[in-house]
């Protein structure tokens, strides 16, 4: 779509036509046959029902290119703002003038959202899941395919049906997790205890947990939910969050965790579209462990093979147990960034080497943000931290020179990585290529005088020279291919803005999803509802590629977004009978009736969303559509007097004086 770079840059969607946006989520519904072949089992809806699943879902699709909040009405509304022949041939309009009403789409989507509550098992775990004698249950292992249809993978897959194949793949991805508020209001009191998920307070990670002081309030205290943790609002799904803070924005919010992947690029500077490969809803101060686990097995699932691995330091306070250990299984590579306290030196490590031989020697090595170096290192060069926030960009580059001096005194590996034991090699061994010069080593003594030389004492035992197997789980959440702080670390980890970008997109700039952006409660509604912003968002990462690559794009939009655009007779499989389809929403058959409008059943308990949206509020593009102009305009041009209101409102008269007695 020819859309100026301005307005590109800024990734407005005004210019995307209701057409154009039914072309484009018709392409991404349909290659999501398998959302479609598992919904339809369950639905088991007739064959001759006016709302069929394809047309529900491009309706739903539409919402986050045509600019429109998340809401069952919002969907009536999107398919209504279609062409009348496009909605004849989508089954909006019968043959009888019939139009589907909101009443249909409210309680379809609610037959989805408790479908995707109940999932279906896609793939079935390839273990035994319990003991047969003790009934113990045994834990999923990182390698079982597992996997069922609920809300994430909902979402997921329309998040990889709105990618185009001509488009490559990126191999590395970035994770990071933003809020998600909920649209309800605050009824019971705030409770810092709420904020830390129970499942954290046997992590040493998470010891210094979030704390805040509770503002005085008379509200009164909420109820557990079945997660032990209080509900602070009518979302039985909401829970008490913690966010980054900014100006004017409050730093605890009620909602959910939204876990993201996104396609960063590549180590040798490689461009890839910067797609959303994922996304996880979880009740807010969730463990993110879990999430980032479901976020990785929803990736293999979908055949993605991830290099590299990029993660904050949300993640990196996680349990390697829990997260770290099995997610160097299913990627190639970790990078990270560290706290304060993980990248303080730690205590050295005593290693006895020939244990019970005549020449039985001590090696000490010291550990530094979870790498592993010389006792020879100078003292100046231990105690490193990273740069200020309000730090110039040459006060950067200093502290990164220290950091890529200080790479030189650390271990290398000796074999390929290993989860359990390690081989490492010393700095000033032929293994490492004499990174450093020892007076311990007299061939390393003999490379240029340009590498650095360690403190170590000439007869003196010291491990810049050795080679030793260490066996240390307390490192596996901070060992990564590149020592943090140093030059080449900084420019991996520095991809991750990809992340904070795509959340610019999801908030700002492509769509506008924040608080009030869904109207339902629960974290299934809001993946539903999520999910047009994904698709949203990766249609408009193609068309840019597109531009910027000088490719075709397959949707043929430049034509669609014509204002004398003519509506083919075959549109994305859809054949259309009518011919001129520019016709106005008043010109449309006067006997068009709504549907289910007396036989409409009550809102589902739970929906309170949906409880304000009644009949008399059902359409508005039935009615006559309102002349041009502004307020100021319309009312200038046919003015509005006293005498000319309408007789069943007549004009009050004027209220009486009160008068004195001597005044009559």
């Amino acid at each position: 779509m020819n859309i100026p770079d301005r307005e590109v840059d800024r990734h407005n969607w005004e210019t995307m036509t209701p057409l154009a946006a039914a072309i484009v989520a018709a392409w991404v519904v349909d290659r999501a046959e398998e959302v479609r072949r598992v919904l339809g089992e369950r639905l088991n809806w007739q064959p001759h029902r006016q709302l069929s699943l394809r047309t529900l879902l491009i309706g739903l699709q539409m919402l986050g290119m045509v600019g429109r909040r998340s809401h069952h009405r919002q969907v009536r509304l999107a398919l209504r703002s279609l062409p009348f022949a496009a909605q004849r041939a989508l089954g909006v309009v019968d043959e009888r003038g019939t139009v589907v009403s909101y009443r249909q789409i409210e309680k379809a989507m609610t037959q989805i959202a408790r479908i995707l509550e109940s999932p279906t098992v896609l793939v079935d775990h390839d273990h035994d899941k319990a003991d047969p004698e003790t009934g113990e249950v045994f834990p999923c292992p990182v390698t079982c395919p597992f996997m069922e249809a609920d809300h994430d993978w909902f979402a997921t897959k329309f998040a990889y049906a709105a990618m185009p194949e001509d488009i490559p793949r990126a191999l590395d991805m970035s994770m990071d997790w933003t809020d998600m508020q909920t649209w309800a209001k605050q009824i019971f009191r705030f409770e810092p205890d709420a904020v830390t998920d129970p499942k954290d307070v046997d992590d040493d990670a998470h010891s210094a947990a979030l704390t805040a002081v509770a503002p005085k309030s008379k509200r009164p205290k909420g109820p557990l939910g079945p997660d032990g943790r209080p509900v602070p609002s009518k979302d039985q799904d909401g829970r008490w969050g913690h966010r980054s803070a900014r100006p004017g924005v409050d730093p605890f919010f009620i909602g959910a965790d939204n876990h993201t992947l996104l396609g960063v690029p590549g180590r040798d500077g490689t461009q890839f579209a910067a797609f959303l490969y994922g996304a996880v809803l979880v009740p807010a101060s969730s463990y993110a462990g879990d999430a980032a686990m479901k976020l990785l097995r929803l990736a293999r699932y979908h055949g993605v093979e991830i290099r590299d691995l990029i993660a904050d330091r949300g993640y990196t306070r996680l349990n390697p147990d829990r997260f770290w250990r099995p997610a160097h299984l299913l990627v190639e590579e970790v990078v990270m960034d560290l706290t304060q306290n993980q990248a303080k030196p730690k205590v050295d490590y005593t290693i006895v080497m020939d244990e019970g031989q005549p020449e039985e020697r001590v090696v000490r090595i010291a550990r530094i943000a979870g790498s592993f170096f010389t006792d020879g290192l100078p003292e100046e060069l231990t105690g490193l931290e990273r740069p200020a926030r309000n730090a110039d960009r040459e006060e950067r580059e200093r502290i990164q020179k220290l950091f890529d001096l200080r790479a030189r005194f650390a271990f290398v590996r000796h074999d390929r990585p290993s989860p359990d034991t390690q081989r490492w090699a010393g700095p000033a061994s032929r293994y490492a290529g004499f990174k450093v010069r020892c007076p311990n080593n007299d061939q390393s003594m003999r490379a240029a005088h340009k590498r650095p030389l360690t403190s170590c004492v000439k007869g003196v035992q010291c491990s810049c020279s050795e080679v030793v197997v260490i066996d240390d789980p307390d490192t596996d959440r901070e060992r990564q291919r590149h020592i943090w702080g140093t030059t080449k670390w900084t420019k991996s980890y520095n991809r991750r803005t990809v992340v904070e970008r795509g959340y610019s997109d999801d908030k700002y700039q492509v769509t506008n999803f924040n608080r009030a952006s869904v109207y339902c409660f629960g974290t299934v509604k809001h993946s539903i509802y999520y999910s047009p912003i994904i698709v949203a968002r990766n249609i408009q990462v193609a068309l840019r590629w597109y531009r910027d690559h000088d490719m075709v794009e397959p949707w043929g939009l430049d034509e669609i977004c014509r204002p004398d655009y003519k509506l083919p007779p075959e549109l994305g499989g859809v054949h259309v009978v009518e011919d001129n389809l520019d016709l106005p929403s008043e010109a449309e058959p006067a006997d068009v009736v709504e549907e289910g409008a007396a036989s409409a059943e009550p809102a589902e308990e739970g929906d309170e969303g949906d409880e304000d949206e009644d009949e008399d509020e059902d359409d508005n593009t039935d009615r006559p559509a309102r002349p041009g102009g502004n307020r100021k305009q319309r009312r200038a041009a046919k003015p509005r007097s006293r005498s000319s209101r309408p007789p069943d409102k007549p004009t009050k008269p004027p209220p009486r004086r009160a008068t004195k007695p001597d005044e009559q």
